[in-house]
């Protein structure tokens, strides 16, 4: 097995501020950070890299998932919201570089303490570099890692500049490329003037009903207008430029709006075009569950499994199809296999909640 080089030299020095949980720093002054071989230190307080559950990121603002005892032989996941100035990718691709090889250690080193050693299958995420143990998978043309939420296909080196950049959107829950997205709102009533400005990750399907929101605000004061105009094109032009993958927010739009016949042809052409693509049948199984199709929604959300065998979105939604349909065994079979703690809510369920109920 061999492990991609580090993504940078440690020690690691970083700048930060702890926020609270709605975003906004709780420090007026920076604090110093460090990441070393063995634990990252936050100011004062150290923690153990066996102590990490995971890190994820949004522009500079990071937020570390750290396993804490109860005392009671239990142990609870406490988050540590932060804003990492300058360095905060690099300081996520350095820990959960750390954190996968030493998980896929930690994997391959049991395996060969029974006697299975040559059961380890391990494969270097092309996006971020991270190690995906695949041991309890079957060989799928794609690869899902968790530390970076891509899906890639693991031969076809010309797709990997797309895939890179598609994931689950943070707003509607669909595969597509989200991506930064920033509500400017500008006043001026006679002596007093300001702005109002928020950031958000989302795809331009989402995007369209925010940006013509932020155009209609600015008319009154004309200064954010251009800014609204802006957001605009980025929302309608990314089809255009998505490469293999252009008509999928167009596609995901039209299932938003319970236009499931509108969104099937766009996806089938989407499909010819890729050949694989377990985001794009999860985004099948999910449509298909809204409009009340459960059986064909299953068979869409196997067929994202057998695209990419490790897709934890399409597992987590198999699984409540397979509950919600009696099939409790198959339930019980994929939990195994996943472990049921990652799989105990599936993805977009308000959505899901909705059409069933």
């Amino acid at each position: 097995m061999e492990f991609a080089s580090q993504p940078a030299s440690l020690p690691l020095p970083f700048s930060y501020r702890p926020l609270d949980n709605e975003g906004t720093p709780t420090s007026f002054f920076r604090k110093s950070g460090m990441l070393t071989e063995a634990c990252l230190t936050l100011d004062r307080t150290e923690i153990a890299l066996t102590d990490i559950q995971s890190m994820s990121r949004r522009d500079d603002h990071v937020q570390v998932l750290v396993w804490t005892e109860d005392g009671d032989d239990s142990r609870t996941l406490l988050p540590f919201p932060l804003k990492i100035y300058g360095r905060a990718d690099l300081v996520k691709r350095q820990l959960n570089w750390m954190l996968s090889r030493r998980r896929a250690d930690r994997h391959r080193e049991l395996l060969e303490s029974q006697g299975l050693g040559d059961h380890f299958r391990g494969v270097v995420c092309p996006s971020c570099q991270a190690m995906i143990d695949l041991s309890s998978f079957e060989s799928t043309p794609q690869v899902y890692c968790e530390y970076c939420d891509t899906v890639s296909t693991l031969q076809g080196a010309e797709r990997l500049h797309y895939e890179a950049n598609y994931r689950l959107c943070d707003c509607c829950e669909m595969f597509s490329s989200p991506r930064k997205f920033t509500t400017v709102y500008f006043y001026y009533l006679i002596i007093f003037y300001g702005w109002h400005s928020s950031h958000s990750h989302r795809c331009p399907g989402c995007m369209r009903g925010e940006a013509w929101k932020m155009l209609a605000g600015n008319l009154v004061f004309m200064l954010g207008v251009p800014m609204a105009c802006y957001q605009l094109i980025r929302a309608y032009s990314s089809d255009r430029i998505a490469g293999p993958f252009r008509g999928l927010h167009a596609g995901n739009l039209a299932v938003r709006r319970g236009q499931l016949r509108k969104a099937l042809p766009i996806y089938e052409q989407i499909l010819e075009r890729v050949n694989v693509s377990a985001g794009l049948h999860y985004n099948l199984a999910y449509s298909l569950l809204q409009a009340g199709q459960l059986e064909q929604a299953v068979q869409a959300a196997e067929l994202s499994l057998a695209d990419c065998s490790n897709y934890t979105p399409s597992c987590s939604l198999l699984v409540y199809l397979y509950t919600q349909m009696g099939r409790d065994d198959q339930a019980e079979a994929l939990r195994r296999r996943w472990g049921s703690a990652s799989l105990t809510e599936p993805y977009g369920r308000q959505a899901v909640d909705e059409t069933i109920n």
